[in-house]
Formats: C-alpha cells, structure tokens, sequence
C-alpha cells in the first residue's frame, strides 16, 4: 500500500517528511536553548532571537508537514476507492458473492478510510523521531552513561510495545468481521422493513438473534482491543516515569549529576 502512494505521491511524501524531521530537529534545538538559557550559559541579547526564530521555525514546519500528509491523506482516499472499485468491477461474479455485499460496502467506506487516517500519523512520526534523536544527541553532550541508559530503555520500550499490540489484534479481527454481519443486518433491516412491521414475531426475532447479537458482539471485541491497546499505552507511560524517578533519585547515588544534565 505504501508502495501504491509512494509512486504517485513521493514528492508529498518526501516534503512531509523534511518537515516532520525539521520540525522536530527545531524542537530539540528549542528545548536545548531554554536549558542553556536557564542554566546562565547563553548571551541574553541573542536569546529573544534565537528563541524566535526556533518558535517559528517549529510552528511552520509542523504546519506544513500536517497540511501536506492532510493533502496526501485525502488524495490516497480517493485513489483507494478509485483502484478498490476497479478490483471490484474486475473481479469474478462467484466471488463477490461469496463475499457479499456488506463487505464490499465495508472495503469501499470503512477500511479504505482507516488506512487513510493511518497516513496522518506520519508527521507526528517524524516529529516525535527527530525530538527524541535530537534530545538524546544533547543528553549525549552533557552525559554520555545517562544517555546510553536511556537508549536502552527507549529501545526496550519500543520492543515491548510491539510485543504487546499483537495481543489485542484477534480481538481486532473479530470485531472487523461483527462489523460485517452488522452491515448486512443494517441493510437487512432498511430492505425488509415493510415486511418486518408486517409479521411482529419475525421482527422481534430479527432483532434479537441477528441485529442486537451482531452488534453485542461488535461491542464486546471492539472494547477488549481497545482495552488492551490502552493498557499497551500505559505501560509506555509507565516506562517513562520510572526512568524519570531513577534519573532523579537513584542515578545520583551511582554517579553525581549536576544541575545542566538533570536539566537537560
């Protein structure tokens, strides 16, 4: 799919990236001058400037990459739905029967959407990437074990985090399917409305064994995932301010760290 947006929207790709990448550079080099700032170890007449021109260096970098990753967002939906309904048309009768029509109907609104919105997430990637490698490019400067102790912790984080969002994607998988079977008795329900008000057993039936338990079920799956992509999120939380307490009360006791570093 990336390879499918890369060849007709590189050139959106690379600008969003240089921005996302520059704006995050910008960031770190902003968190760097008010530790430097506050630390009494830059000139005061050249702060106002610099302080500034990183400000505005930040906030037009992460403007222009959110608004190219919009543009190439709303250009891959349309795409999307476009090659979608080509395979579609394209494809043998049998099988599209046998994938019915809610499915399809899911594939051309439902899905094709979430993976656009997927794409909105590269800016903030590569914003997030370059603070965290510029930050610990100046963590580097000022103490080398500390930063070496917390590549470490980021890295196990991140693998940590990887390994734990595998857990929840079953229940993911079901709740795609529910949402399936509840489009078809959506759709169920719109087509054979006169005859349901007809025959009020047939109606109550309807509801209660096809409607309501495929969206019960939808229900159930959708927050078990969600649950366990929460808890995978706080435990990244819960990383991070546990390597903040060790930083502030138990690497002190193993190496002496000045006011800059714990700072920085």
């Amino acid at each position: 799919m990336f390879g499918f947006l890369w060849r007709s929207s590189w050139p959106i790709i690379l600008a969003a990236l240089v921005a996302g990448i520059a704006s995050g550079l910008s960031s770190a080099s902003l968190i760097a001058l008010i530790n430097s700032a506050l630390s009494g170890h830059f000139e005061y007449d050249a702060l106002p400037w610099r302080f500034g021109g990183l400000c505005a260096m930040v906030l037009l970098s992460a403007s222009s990459s959110f608004y190219l990753i919009n543009r190439l967002s709303q250009k891959a939906t349309y795409e999307l739905r476009i090659q979608v309904s080509r395979l579609i048309l394209a494809a043998p009768y049998p099988y599209l029967q046998k994938l019915g029509n809610p499915a399809l109907l899911a594939n051309l609104t439902e899905d094709i959407t979430s993976i656009a919105n997927a794409y909105q997430l590269l800016p903030v990637l590569c914003i997030n990437s370059a603070v965290v490698a510029g930050c610990m490019a100046y963590l580097g400067w000022l103490s080398w074990r500390l930063a070496l102790i917390l590549g470490g912790v980021i890295l196990f984080g991140v693998l940590s985090f990887i390994l734990l969002k595998e857990i929840p994607k079953k229940s993911m998988e079901r709740a795609r399917e529910d949402y399936g079977k509840l489009n078809k008795s959506f759709r169920a329900l719109t087509e054979g409305i006169k005859e349901l008000k007809l025959h009020s057993i047939r109606s109550g039936d309807f509801m209660e064994h096809s409607l309501a338990a495929s969206a019960e079920s939808y229900r159930r799956h959708s927050l078990s995932g969600l649950t366990f992509y929460m808890l995978s999120s706080q435990w990244v939380n819960l990383l991070y301010y546990t390597t903040i307490g060790l930083i502030l009360c138990v690497f002190p006791l193993w190496q002496t760290l000045s006011q800059d570093v714990i700072r920085g």
